[in-house]
């Protein structure tokens, strides 16, 4: 987690309250907590982050660490001139273990002098509790801070806490969703058993660059109860739900954390691969209102 002295942003430092998102005067965007919530992974596969060259940042000089650098010849070279054969994780260096990782996120963030934050609302398989997001509302050199939550609203996404087995393809895990081969769109439910999957997943998303992101029906009823309306059936095993009433929506739970407001993301993705949206259309005008089948 970057400072604003770091970031080159240092004159942008103060002490005021920002009640308003105009009063502030710099953000920290920052809507992936892999770089904590993943450390027993690293722990248990090291070798993955030891390359200073391409993960720079995860392992540090440290006296007494478990490692040393790898990465191009010259670079670690460099670095075990400047700093020693002596390495370990940052988190070590910092009096964190393996487990730490959520207590560390919220207290860097907390320690940052950021008059905004860009966050997600959840840590793992886990929502944000109340009384973390207000710790981060308030900034060390004095004032109060804003605190914006993550929302995307224009693809699902496979770590969230709507992702339910009936909708999950198990091997490769990923969204069961429709497709568009040569021109002709295909509904989730023509390519796999329907033993009652949604059938308003549309593609994968961005391409296919993200195996874990599908563009939905983004007007469809369950879609909306999914993000603004709450009652929705669906809800991922491996999600913690018991922060939460049945049927909370995104939104709901957006609130009920505490947040003061929510970033909406991937709106473009209404708009999207026009190929992709005249195929769907062509569907459509052949097999009106069927992504509303029961």
């Amino acid at each position: 987690i970057h400072d604003p002295i770091p970031a080159g942003v240092a004159h942008t430092l103060n002490r005021n309250n920002v009640d308003r998102m105009m009063d502030a005067k710099n953000y920290l965007y920052m809507i992936s907590t892999g770089k904590y919530s993943n450390w027993p992974d690293w722990e248990t596969n090291p070798a993955s982050r030891l390359d200073i060259t391409n993960t720079a940042g995860y392992l540090v000089p440290f006296a007494g660490g478990r490692f040393q650098p790898t990465g191009t010849a010259e670079v670690v070279a460099q670095a075990v001139a400047d700093h020693g054969t002596e390495w370990d994780f940052f988190w070590v260096a910092k009096g964190y273990t393996q487990y730490d990782g959520r207590k560390a996120y919220i207290e860097e963030l907390a320690a940052s002098a950021w008059d905004v934050f860009y966050i997600d609302a959840h840590f793992g398989g886990s929502s944000l509790t109340r009384e973390e997001v207000e710790t981060l509302q308030w900034k060390p050199q004095g004032g109060r801070r804003q605190v914006i939550a993550y929302l995307s609203i224009g693809t699902t996404e496979l770590y969230r806490w709507y992702a339910d087995p009936v909708m999950v393809n198990p091997s490769p895990r990923s969204f069961r969703r429709g497709t568009v081969e040569s021109g002709t769109f295909i509904p989730a439910r023509e390519r796999f058993k329907d033993d009652g999957i949604p059938n308003w997943m549309l593609w994968a998303a961005y391409r296919g660059q993200y195996a874990s992101e599908s563009t939905p029906i983004w007007w469809h009823p369950e879609w909306r109860d999914i993000i603004v309306r709450g009652g929705s059936p669906y809800k991922s095993p491996d999600y913690d739900h018991s922060q939460f009433a049945d049927g909370r929506s995104s939104i709901d739970r957006i609130v009920d954390m505490g947040f003061d407001g929510v970033y909406l993301d991937n709106v473009s993705r209404a708009t999207a691969f026009d190929a992709n949206w005249a195929a769907l259309q062509a569907y459509n005008d052949a097999h009106p209102r069927w992504y509303l089948e029961p």
